[in-house]
């Protein structure tokens, strides 16, 4: 196992793109115009469905869209500086964002994105243009007609339905139709006297959402409890447990193994992630311990289908590190990491894995308010996106490194 003090340059992890590391200044598209700005932390980043770019939520109340070079694995080329081809600026909080499922960047007509700006209707934007908004769907108190706060985002049903995760309810979107609230409104947890099979049994927001093979939904919320529907979140809720037994202050990220058997139920201040057989009895099997995740950031991880029913998680720590545990829930008990690659010098965000190349992209980043915006802490600021190869020795690679990554015309 390579070591965790390990520096960037000699880990198996090669940078081959980057943006700018730190505050220093920076150029970016927005809006169409072109105007300094400053890096800044972020939040979470995910690969488009087709590997060609990289969505980036920031703490600046920013969404910014980085196309991949088409030279990126051409060696002489490398590193490459990666810039913002379009950046969307909101003037509320960004709660979160989900990428259409079918998104081709050779087609303008899919490259689509929601948008949960906080105090605001949910909107369908071109990461191409952010200033471009196809449709708006508005989830509202009926007594208050305040906005909900979309806290979470999914798309179901191949992208012809999307879930929204808000404080004690999970909503239920048509893509098609525009302009219009969601055709179901579930509560958590219910009124007193309202029937409701199995409920939650504490009103809290909906913090995490994810989709098996077998289109069983898992929905995590910051009050440590889990919910499990069928019909990927349009049928009945088939189970309820809650993370009490376990350190942690509510969850953070929800991950399937590839054949749906496992459910990975990760926590805001908490190093362990923790494995569950959803089949039956739904009983924890194993913990994957050494995460230096015990912090209130969110911190990103991704799975990685590797050959027949075997794969990976990756995570991001406090620490830098990057970690990876191979097949998870094969093995019962504590698990140490199989691999741990130091990839920044700051919690790392993000890890997330292209979808088709051997390519990983971390993301890092961390709040200092002890100094002045002058002034960069101790070791300097480490804000960045960057684009790895990974090769470990005796690591499994499935992913063809010929593939096109894309560009915009």
């Amino acid at each position: 196992m390579s070591s965790a003090t390990e520096d960037v340059n000699s880990s198996p992890l090669t940078c081959i793109a980057s943006t700018a590391i730190g505050r220093g200044p920076s150029v970016e598209r927005i809006a169409g115009d072109r105007k300094p700005g400053r890096g800044e932390l972020i939040t979470k980043a995910q690969f488009t469905p087709d590997g060609t770019a990289i969505i980036a939520q920031h703490n600046d109340h920013h969404l910014k869209t980085f196309v991949l070079p088409t030279d990126l694995l051409e060696e002489e080329q490398q590193p490459h500086q990666l810039t913002a081809y379009a950046t969307h600026k909101s003037a509320t909080e960004i709660q979160d964002f989900a990428i259409f499922p079918g998104f081709d960047l050779s087609d303008i007509s899919t490259t689509y994105a929601l948008c949960g700006d906080n105090d605001q209707p949910i909107s369908l934007r071109n990461v191409c243009d952010w200033t471009y908004s196809q449709a708006k769907y508005p989830l509202v108190n009926d007594r208050t007609e305040a906005h909900y706060s979309p806290r979470t985002l999914h798309f179901i049903n191949s992208g012809s339905h999307f879930l929204v995760g808000t404080h004690n309810s999970l909503a239920v979107f048509d893509v098609t139709r525009y302009n219009a609230g969601p055709v179901s409104l579930l509560q958590l947890k219910p009124r007193k006297g309202t029937y409701n099979g199995m409920p939650l049994t504490r009103k809290a927001y909906v913090s995490a959402l994810a989709t098996s093979v077998d289109g069983v939904l898992a929905l995590g919320t910051t009050e440590r409890e889990i919910a499990l529907y069928d019909h990927s979140g349009m049928g009945e809720r088939t189970a309820t447990f809650n993370m009490d037994p376990y350190r942690g202050t509510g969850v953070s990220f929800l991950k399937w193994s590839p054949c749906g058997k496992y459910l990975l139920v990760a926590e805001r201040r908490s190093d362990e992630i923790h494995v569950f057989d959803i089949r039956g009895t739904r009983r924890q099997l194993s913990t994957l311990v050494g995460r230096a995740g015990n912090t209130n950031q969110r911190l990103g991880l991704d799975i990685v289908h590797t050959r027949g029913e075997s794969y990976e998680l990756w995570a991001g720590g406090m620490d830098g590190v990057v970690r990876m545990w191979h097949n998870p829930g094969s093995k019962e008990g504590e698990c140490p990491p199989s691999e741990d690659l130091k990839a920044h010098q700051a919690p790392v965000t993000s890890t997330i894995w292209h979808p088709f190349t051997s390519i990983l992209a971390t993301s890092a980043g961390s709040r200092y308010n002890t100094y002045d915006d002058e002034q960069d802490p101790p070791g300097g600021t480490d804000n960045s996106l960057r684009v790895h190869t990974c090769f470990i020795e005796g690591m499994t690679q499935l992913f063809t490194p010929d593939h096109h990554i894309g560009t915009l015309d």
